[in-house]
């Protein structure tokens, strides 16, 4: 099926369709006069993408870049066009004459809506700035007045008209926004210092908004009670917890209702973040409890949790059937209340521990894996930081730098003790479990679900698109 892209520009058309060739290869472009709405940026792309794929009657794909300054609460924003024609660099400037705060942000948002009837996906893309007088040529928007932020967040040099454009186009302009379409992202970022998960320190309140903390209820507690942890999940869409099988191999249907979900928290025993129920359970029909292959699972929650909470979001999932993802000597990060150190106390406060991914030729991953094609080891050989008793089921992550989002490459499964020597931990290799998560899920069709069913070719969108957005053809529309 063919894909429109909303432009009249040629030279847009044409980058689009070199870049997107083997995910699009049929898009092709229309010039429509869509109207100008007003609103928050991502509204607004929405609304085009909508009107746009009604008068196709097909899938369409649109785009918007605007400048928003802080002190103005995100003003000019979708109205830089009219404020730049009317009040030039200069008046730009004199808006911000009596505040302290220069800040600024330039922010692109592609928006994705597969037909008429359907919701549109939004991708979100920013580049920190600031306000300067103008700078360089005069012939590109307001680009003489915007200086990015330098790598390490400090005041860059030259604002993009002074940029040579290879320069330019090598800032990274991929800062995932956290909203109800996007997953893989928080509002609040997370932190990664040397300093349990075994070896690993505390986490951000909010860091990691799809930790799902299983617990069982006590029976001499209330019903509002913070109950006992039985192992991590992580949230995939707005009904379904990803977690391990094994923390349930054992468990008959009649039992679950014992079981809750404590989503958004960061204590072992918060009652405040969202508390759910199960609905039901679904393991993985070949799970084998001697190997531990197959060690996955999904949860079904009692209702829809609502991503407009900000404590709460959902992990993406990895690219599909890759038997080699995570790839060898990449870094992930492991989170759970789990123990601290074998035999030891569990973690009250959330903890997050990096470690490589081991090839499988690594002699103590080779001893300790029974399938590579669905499991794959993440640790030192030399021991002192891994995942526990505890952490079963929770996420161990990979950071894509492109699009600033998190991935989950692999379900905690199984290790011998916890941050010994020559015995890595296990983990169940998600990206080979993308097609049966799906099926699993058949039958949901929302956003953020519609999100998890493609995430493999939409998270690869999400990379080209936003990188597209900042080139020179694309910084202004």
């Amino acid at each position: 099926m063919a894909v429109t892209f909303v432009t009249g520009n040629k030279n847009k058309l044409l980058e689009v369709q070199a870049i997107l060739a083997d995910v699009l290869p049929n898009l092709r472009s229309e010039a429509l006069d869509l109207p100008e709405y007003q609103g928050e940026p991502e509204y607004i792309s929405k609304e085009k993408a909508k009107i746009a794929a009604e008068r196709v009657q097909g899938p369409v794909l649109v785009e918007d870049t605007f400048l928003c300054f802080k002190a103005l609460h995100g003003l000019p924003g979708p109205y830089i066009k009219w404020f730049l024609d009317k009040l030039g660099h200069d008046g730009l400037n004199k808006l911000l004459a009596a505040y302290e705060d220069k800040t600024a942000y330039a922010q692109c948002v592609f928006s994705f809506c597969a037909g008429p009837s359907s919701e549109p996906i939004t991708f979100v893309g920013r580049c920190l700035g600031r306000i300067v007088p103008a700078r360089g040529p005069n012939s590109f928007g307001w680009d003489p007045i915007f200086q990015p932020d330098d790598e390490q967040g400090q005041p860059g040099k030259e604002t993009f008209a002074e940029m040579d454009k290879t320069i330019k186009n090598k800032i990274s302009h991929r800062i995932c926004i956290s909203s109800s379409t996007q997953c893989g992202c928080s509002l609040v970022k997370p932190i990664f210092n040397e300093a349990k998960i075994v070896g690993g320190f505390a986490a951000r309140n909010n860091s990691w908004p799809w930790i799902v903390s299983i617990r069982r209820s006590k029976s001499d507690s209330s019903s509002s009670g913070p109950g006992s942890v039985l192992c991590g999940g992580s949230l995939i869409n707005e009904k379904y917890v990803l977690t391990a099988a094994h923390c349930f191999s054992n468990m008959k249907d009649s039992q679950l209702s014992n079981y809750f979900a404590v989503i958004g928290a960061i204590y072992s025993n918060d009652t405040n973040p969202i508390r759910v129920g199960f609905k039901s359970m679904i393991l993985h029909e070949n799970y084998n409890g001697n190997t531990y292959e197959n060690d996955i699972a999904l949860l079904e929650l009692n209702y829809s949790v609502s991503f407009s909470d900000s404590r709460i979001g959902f992990i993406c999932l990895p690219p599909n059937n890759q038997v080699t993802y995570p790839y060898s000597g990449m870094n992930a990060t492991a989170i759970g209340w789990g123990r601290l150190q074998s035999s030891g106390s569990s973690a009250y406060t959330l903890q997050q521990v990096q470690l490589p991914i081991l090839p499988y030729t690594d002699q103590y991953c080779y001893d300790t894996v029974y399938n590579d094609g669905i499991q794959f080891c993440a640790g030192y050989d030399q021991g002192g930081k891994d995942t526990c008793q505890g952490d079963s089921g929770g996420p161990l992550m990979t950071h894509d730098a492109n699009s600033d989002t998190w991935l989950i490459a692999g379900v905690t499964s199984y290790g011998q003790g916890c941050a010994l020597p020559e015995h890595p931990g296990v983990y169940t290799r998600v990206s080979m479990y993308v097609n049966w998560i799906n099926s699993r899920l058949n039958g949901t069709t929302n956003g953020s679900q519609e999100l998890v069913k493609c995430v493999s070719n939409k998270f690869l969108l999400l990379s080209w698109l936003i990188s597209l957005c900042f080139s020179n053809i694309f910084i202004h529309i």
